[in-house]
C-alpha cells in the first residue's frame, strides 16, 4: 500500500471513529433523557414544589398537629430518607420532610451551599410552604449540620430536637487523617460520576441498585429511590454537599450551645471495625477504624451535651441508618420530644418540665 493511500485510509478510519463517538455520545444523552422522562412520569413528588426565589424545593407533610416536626437527611438523601418513621409521626403530629437542592424532586444549585445557606432555604421553603412553627427538627447524619444552623439563626421557631447520628462540627480535625483522606477519594469518584451521568453510563452500570440494596422498603419504593438517584444532577447534588461538608465540618469553634432545648441523640450501637470497601487501598486499617469509631462516640456524647436537657441513646441494633434499621426508634425519640415541646407550650412560665 502505497503512503497516499495509507495516509487516506487512517484518515477515513479516523472520521469513522469520530462518528462513532458521536453517535455513541448522541445515543447515551438520548438514551437518559428518555430513561429519566420515564422516571419522573413512573415516579411523581410525593409532595409539592414550592419557589424559595432560586429555585423550588420538594415538601411533603404529612399528619395534623403541632409542633410541625421537620425531617433533615443525610447527605444525598432527602423525602425518601424517613420512607419508615414520617407516616407514624404523622399519626401524632404534622410531619414535613423535603428534599434539598439538587437531591430528589428538587431544583439544583449551581455550587455547594454552606449550611448556613441550606438552613436559610429550609426557613424560606417552610415559610413559603405554610409550615408554621413551632418546630422540632430531626437531623440524621449531616442534616445535623443544618438543624443546628437553624436553630441557630432563628431559636424561637424551634421547640426541640432529635439527632440521628449526627455529624460534628469539627469532625474533619479530630478524626484520624487517614479517614478524612479516603472521604477525598470518593469525592473523586463522584467527580467522575458527574461526568458519565448525561450519557446515562451510570444508569446503565446500576450505579443506584447497589446503594439501595437491602433497604427494608416495598419493592415500588425501593424502585422509586433508584428512579431518582438516576436523575442527571444526582451525583452533581451530592458531590456538592460532600464538598461543602468538608467546610462545616472543620471549624475549630464547638458546635453552638442548645440551651435548654429539649434534644434526645440516638447514635449507632453498631460500628464496622473493617474499613468499608469505599475505603479499598485508601491505607484505613482495623485499628484506624477503632480510633475513628471513638471519636465519634465521644462527638455523639458532646451533641447530647449542647443542651441541659440532652440525653444520649444508643440503638443498640443499629448502624449509621438507624432509621432504617430501628424506626421505631427514632419515632419514639421523636413523639417523646413532641410530648415535651407540648408540655412546655401548656406549662406557666418559669417551669421546667423534664424530658420524658
Amino acid at each position: 500500500m502505497s503512503e497516499r493511500r495509507w495516509v487516506r485510509w487512517v484518515g477515513r478510519l479516523a472520521i469513522a471513529l469520530v462518528g462513532l463517538v458521536v453517535l455513541l455520545v448522541v445515543a447515551g444523552l438520548v438514551y437518559q433523557a428518555a430513561a429519566s422522562a420515564g422516571d419522573r412520569k413512573r415516579y411523581p413528588p410525593l409532595g409539592t414544589l414550592v419557589d424559595i426565589g432560586e429555585r423550588a424545593l420538594h415538601l411533603h407533610c404529612v399528619g395534623e398537629g403541632s409542633p410541625t416536626v421537620v425531617f433533615e437527611a443525610g447527605a444525598g438523601g432527602g423525602v425518601l430518607d424517613w420512607t419508615l418513621v414520617q407516616d407514624e409521626v404523622g399519626e401524632f403530629t404534622r410531619a414535613c420532610a423535603y428534599d434539598r437542592a439538587g437531591i430528589g424532586w428538587s431544583d439544583a444549585a449551581s455550587r455547594p451551599l454552606s449550611k448556613a445557606e441550606v438552613s436559610t432555604n429550609l426557613h424560606d421553603l417552610l415559610d413559603n410552604g405554610d409550615v408554621d412553627g413551632p418546630l422540632v427538627l430531626v437531623g440524621h447524619s449531616l442534616g445535623g449540620f443544618y438543624v443546628r444552623s437553624f436553630a441557630e439563626s432563628w431559636p424561637d421557631r424551634v421547640a426541640g430536637m432529635v439527632l440521628v447520628e449526627s455529624s460534628h462540627e469539627n469532625q474533619a480535625r479530630r478524626m484520624p487523617p487517614e479517614v478524612m483522606e479516603a472521604q477525598l477519594g470518593m469525592m473523586r469518584v463522584l467527580t467522575m460520576c458527574r461526568m458519565l451521568a448525561p450519557f446515562g453510563l451510570m444508569r446503565l452500570a446500576k450505579f443506584a441498585d447497589g446503594f439501595t440494596e437491602g433497604l427494608p422498603f416495598t419493592e415500588e419504593r425501593r424502585e422509586a429511590v433508584i428512579a431518582v438517584m438516576n436523575r442527571t444532577g444526582y451525583c452533581a447534588g451530592l458531590a456538592n454537599e460532600l464538598e461543602a461538608a468538608m467546610a462545616d465540618s472543620a471549624e475549630t469553634d464547638p458546635p453552638t450551645p442548645l440551651g435548654d432545648l429539649p434534644l434526645i441523640v440516638l447514635s449507632a450501637g453498631i460500628q464496622d471495625t473493617l474499613p468499608p470497601a469505599e475505603f479499598s487501598g485508601s491505607g484505613v486499617t482495623p485499628d484506624i477504624m477503632r480510633a475513628t469509631n471513638a471519636v465519634w462516640n465521644q462527638m455523639q456524647a458532646e451533641l447530647a451535651g449542647l443542651s441541659t436537657r440532652g440525653v444520649h441513646e444508643i440503638a443498640t441494633e443499629s448502624e449509621h441508618y438507624i432509621q432504617f434499621d430501628q424506626p421505631d426508634l427514632v419515632v419514639d425519640a421523636v413523639r417523646r420530644v413532641v410530648m415535651q415541646a407540648r408540655d412546655e407550650a401548656s406549662s406557666p412560665p418559669n417551669s421546667n418540665p423534664t424530658l420524658h
